[in-house]
């Protein structure tokens, strides 16, 4: 995390979330994928409770988001990411085969901004 995202709130958490590209078609251009990554970053910040809406990052061609929650306390911000998390993931796009699984991963799951 660089020193931009940490923001200056007095506590921070993220939480870092991959895409899987084969939920998508394969003809999809690098632009449609990026687009569907920040299309699921806009959900992901439709999850947050009220009050918490995180800062969102995506990385172009890199199929991840970086979600940042600031708060006053390190444990109000732990439970906006995971509050916000537990309402995504059963949300959030799986592969287009029956039993293939989700094509979302939590890569780093809601810690404190370091």
């Amino acid at each position: 995390m660089t020193p931009e995202m940490r923001g200056t709130a007095p506590a921070c958490a993220f939480v870092s979330i991959g895409f899987d590209r084969r939920a998508l078609p394969t003809s999809i251009s690098p632009e449609g994928f990026d687009n569907w990554v920040r299309g699921n970053a806009d959900d992901l910040r439709k999850a947050a409770p009220a009050g918490a809406s995180p800062r969102m990052y995506t990385e172009p061609g890199g199929g991840s988001v970086h979600a940042l929650f600031d708060g006053a306390t390190e444990d109000q911000v732990l439970a906006r990411c995971e509050k916000t998390l537990a309402a995504y993931l059963p949300t959030a796009p799986n592969l287009p085969l029956i039993g293939s699984g989700s094509a979302t991963h939590v890569i780093i799951p809601c810690r404190r901004c370091d």
